[in-house]
């Protein structure tokens, strides 16, 4: 192998971790906001069940 295929071969490597990586990233944050609704719904919950 050259040189040119070395490098489009590291070039493919890497758009594919990038995407893995973005990809992770993005399901972590909709959990961390699924988390945050999920405790204000919890809470929301708590509070009408002790104003009856």
């Amino acid at each position: 192998m050259d040189k040119t295929q070395f490098l489009y071969l590291f070039l493919g490597y890497l758009v594919a971790w990038l995407g893995i990586v973005i990809y992770i990233v993005s399901l972590v944050l909709r959990e961390r906001k699924l988390r945050e609704e999920l405790a204000l719904l919890e809470q929301q919950i708590k509070d009408d069940s002790e104003a009856r």
